[in-house]
Order: structure tokens, then sequence, then C-alpha cells
């Protein structure tokens, strides 16, 4: 199955190259995937140019000098970025240790298609458990305070010298999804109604307690703000031209009333798991005539946190739907989802709280859209990404009265 929780005897490479026949021979044979046989020969292919911020990844094609029936002929490799901005953020948010975690100790709970992970590992000791108390404080400090204190821990990340590989089942390739392109209605049907089942299963879980690197998303909205802040000019010049009318009117909002809006989409929401970065490059979809809820593979568990369901919702409806869709669309693909969770079980949410939250979530994710300009997202498809993410998450709010949203109830 893989090295338990990362804990790793080999030396652990920090590029793609490192992955040779020897490396992958040895990994393979310490995690008990390879017996008798070695590998010969290994073919790089990268992936994702534009698709993967934080991370390098790619499909290891191999060769061996006998067959062994559970080695597979081709294999995902990720390590951390080398663009020293990415890293930093990589870094700060946890991203590469989180994700070993969560293949090691919560993957085999969810009942959605994760890949098998053939081999993890990780230098250095686990995120501080002391990370929330430090992050609660932060959030009570003047803003100024957090914008020089950012500064220096981005400095400091940037420079981190931690090494991190997972190697896990390829579930493509021919299969993966286009954040640029976009999907069907039909297709976000299956993604949400497969969400909906984790979402329901960790609702409200003693387990989010205990799995102390499960990030809460609302510890520190005025650090996460002082990011939006601090990127805000640049970020508008850049995609200001590509984007609607309405943009900077929504900018100019949130850099008012974004902290009361993250606190109000968490104060009252039941929390749940989340995927954190569920967007269509994350998944992997069979052909057409099989396509269903289970059939939906699920990658890239790097941001992976708990929070309010509908923020997973949002997040994924908002870079999916093309921006010329009715705004009923939307709606009655949220409902569905509600529906779904009611149907697993969950019964303390009712339907009209779920699309106010679902609003709110819209606009916490303009908001952290927004704040991408500290990462090098590189002159092609990323940018391409982030634009067309943009135009559909404010074509959804298109209709949405941003103060009506945080008014008395």
């Amino acid at each position: 199955m893989g090295t338990a929780r990362g804990e790793a005897r080999l030396a652990i490479p920090t590029s793609l190259e490192e992955l040779d026949r020897e490396w992958l021979s040895a990994a393979l044979r310490e995690a008990g995937v390879l017996r008798e046989a070695r590998v010969t020969a290994v073919e790089h292919e990268v992936l994702g140019e534009g698709e993967g911020f934080m991370g390098r990844v790619a499909r290891l094609h191999l060769d061996l000098d006998r067959p062994e029936p559970e080695v597979p002929s081709r294999l995902i490799a990720k390590i951390p970025t080398d663009v020293p901005e990415n890293r930093a953020i990589g870094e700060l948010l946890g991203a590469y240790e989180r994700e070993i975690l969560f293949y090691s100790d919560v993957a085999a709970q969810l009942p959605l298609r994760t890949p098998r992970v053939y081999y993890s590992a990780m230098d250095g000791s686990r995120t501080s458990r002391n990370e929330a108390a430090m992050a609660a404080r932060m959030d009570r400090w003047p803003m100024w305070l957090i914008r020089w204190t950012m500064v220096l821990v981005t400095s400091i990340a940037r420079r981190r010298g931690r090494r991190y590989v997972l190697l896990v089942e390829d579930l493509g390739p021919g299969g993966a999804g286009d954040q640029v392109a976009g999907c069907s209605a039909a297709d976000a049907r299956h993604v949400l109604a497969a969400i909906a089942r984790v979402h329901a299963l960790f609702w409200n879980s003693p387990f989010l307690n205990s799995a102390y690197w499960l990030r809460r998303q609302d510890l520190n909205p005025r650090t996460m703000h002082s990011m939006f802040l601090r990127n805000l000019p640049s970020f508008s010049d850049r995609f200001r031209s590509s984007t609607p009318p309405s943009f900077a009117k929504k900018l100019a909002w949130l850099e008012k009333r974004a902290v009361e809006l993250l606190r109000a989409l968490y104060a009252t929401t039941p929390e749940t798991l989340l995927h954190c970065d569920l967007r269509l490059d994350n998944l992997v979809f069979p052909p057409p005539d099989r396509r269903g809820p289970d059939s939906i593979g699920f990658l890239d568990w790097q941001l992976a946190g708990r929070g309010p369901g509908s923020y997973d919702v949002a997040y994924f409806l908002s870079g999916a739907l093309s921006a010329d869709l009715p705004a009923g669309v939307a709606i009655d693909l949220v409902r569905g989802y509600h529906a779904d969770l009611v149907a697993h079980g969950v019964r303390d949410y009712a339907f009209e709280d779920c699309l106010r939250d679902y609003r709110r979530a819209l606009l916490a994710v303009l908001h952290r859209i927004s704040s991408t300009d500290v990462m090098d997202l590189g002159e092609g498809r990323g940018s391409e990404l982030i634009a067309a993410w943009l135009t559909r998450t404010l074509a959804q709010l298109r209709d949405v009265d941003p103060d009506f949203l945080l008014a008395p109830r």
C-alpha cells in the first residue's frame, strides 16, 4: 500500500530526474509493491503546466525486468514546485505534508474514488500542533503587523528545505477534466453527488478535531485578507481587461467586508471534511457512457481541510459552469446537492441555509482567487484558467446582493 505516514529510509528526491530506475526500484520494494522484479527503465511525462501551481507532477512509464501482477506500468509522481513564490505558499499552507497525511489517514474511509498510494515520504516533523493557536493569535494583531509577519514567514518558507515525494495510481490518462473548458451540468451533478456523500459522512464528525492537520478555513480571516490586500492592485490590473465590469465592484466590496463575510460563512454552518481545491483539473472522468458518482476520480488533496460543505460546492461550480448558462442551472445543482445530503442522513441543514451559504461561499472563492497573484501563474494556461474562473464566478454572482447575505436574519 505504500510507506506508512511517509516515514522513509531512502533519500527523498528533490527533482523529477532523481526518480530514476534505481530509486524507484528501491522505493517500490521498501513499500512492498515490488518483490522480485526491478525497474529497468523509466520515462518521465511531465504533466500540468498551469494546472498544479504548487507542485511538479509527472506520469512515470515503467519497464520491469520481469512481470509482477501488482506493479503498475505507469504511476503519478508528485514533488514540490521549484518556483520559489509557489513553493513558499505550499509550505505556508502545509500542502505537501497534508496530502501525504490525507492518503495515509483518511483516503481509505472515503466513499469515492481516490488513487492508490504506492509510496510516500517526507522529512522533518509533521505540521506543528500549535499552528491553530498561532493562527488564532495572529488574527487579533493589527493589520500592519499581520502584513509584516506574512512577508517574513513567506521569506522563511521560500528557503525551507523540507523534502516530500508521493507516488500514486494513475487514474488517467485521457479522462482528466479541464478547468478552462468547463463541463456540462450533467457532469457537475455527478461530481456534487459524489462529494455530498463525503460531506454527509464527516458532518460534524469528531474525527475533524482529532486530525490536527485538517486546517479550519476560518482561523485567520484577517491574515487571509492581508494577502488579498497585498495583491489587490497587481491582480486587478492583470485581469481587469478580461473580466466583466462587475469585477471591480465586487473587489471593492470584498476590500471592505471580506473579513466579516468569512466569519459569517463559518459562524453557524455545520462543518465537514473539505477537498478545498475541487476543480475540474483535479478530477478524472470515465467515458460518457460510464459516468456517475462512483466512477469519477478525485485527485490532489493538498489543501484538504474542514469547514462548510457549501465551500466545496461553490469552489467547484464557480469554475466549472459556463458564464452563459442561466442562473437557475447552478441553483438546481445546489438543490440536488442538498437533497443528497438529506438522503445520506443530514437532518439539521435546511435548503435555504444551504443556498445562503453557497452564495456566501462564492464571494469567499472570489476573495481566494483574487489573492493568487502572490504565486507565479505563468503567461499561458495558468492565467487563462484564472481569467475564466473569475468570469464564471462573477456570472453566478450577477444577481446576488452581497450586503443582503450579511444582513441579520
